[in-house]
């Protein structure tokens, strides 16, 4: 996933990447879905800021 989000949005925060690389699976499943929408990491910040325990 690390790949595909530097990829679309060129370089990630250090802290944003391990937030993504802490996610369950059935999250990290849901952001593979969400991320086909995202236009901006802005997007992608604020989906890791509404899952549960992932602040």
């Amino acid at each position: 996933m690390n790949r595909l989000l530097s990829r679309r949005f060129g370089e990630i925060e250090p802290s944003i990447i391990e937030r993504v690389r802490v996610l369950p699976v059935d999250q990290l499943e849901a952001l593979g879905e969400a991320f086909l929408d995202f236009v901006s990491a802005d997007e992608l910040l604020n989906w890791l800021n509404q899952q549960p325990n992932n602040h």
